[in-house]
């Protein structure tokens, strides 16, 4: 699997790095679509244009995905810290503990994570745009900081 730095860059900056995007997922497009690579360069342009803006529509879903999401686990933990520290004096300051951050993160990531592979709707057929692809970057180096963080708590 390849990381793509510049679709990860696009998610912060889209205005500087959406192009190289487009443009990687119309060289994808055209080596594996034999009509499309035989066709006329005006056919070829129109097709480009077509595909940047689905680009651009991908590059849209998934910011919002990733922040919703992301937004939906936070406030579910803020709201729990709520929880802890109205129920117990001593809670807030277990839960802050190094121990239970680390738990916390592990939770986070993995929950992050598996809302992400609910599917949305910047799905394409192949499955190959540079966003998906980015996707699956973010699915599981998620896991893996999951993972990571589940095993500092256990350790610590």
């Amino acid at each position: 699997m390849k990381i793509y730095f510049k679709p990860m860059l696009a998610l912060l900056f889209p205005n500087f790095f959406l192009e190289d995007c487009a443009v990687r997922d119309f060289e994808k497009e055209l080596a594996s679509n034999k009509q499309l690579m035989k066709a006329d360069e005006d056919i070829k342009e129109k097709h480009r244009g077509e595909l940047r803006e689905y680009t651009l529509h991908r590059l849209k879903l998934l910011r919002r995905r990733l922040l919703v999401f992301f937004s939906i686990i936070f406030s579910a933990i803020v709201v729990g810290l709520i929880w802890v520290a109205i129920l117990s004096a001593n809670g807030l300051r277990k839960v802050l503990a190094p121990v239970a951050i680390f738990a916390l993160l592990s939770v986070m990531c993995f929950s992050w994570a598996t809302l992400g592979r609910l599917g949305w709707a910047g799905q394409s057929w192949k499955g190959d745009t540079v966003f998906e692809d980015l996707d699956e970057v973010i699915f599981r180096a998620l896991y893996w900081l999951g993972a990571f963080f589940a095993l500092l708590a256990v350790a610590l």
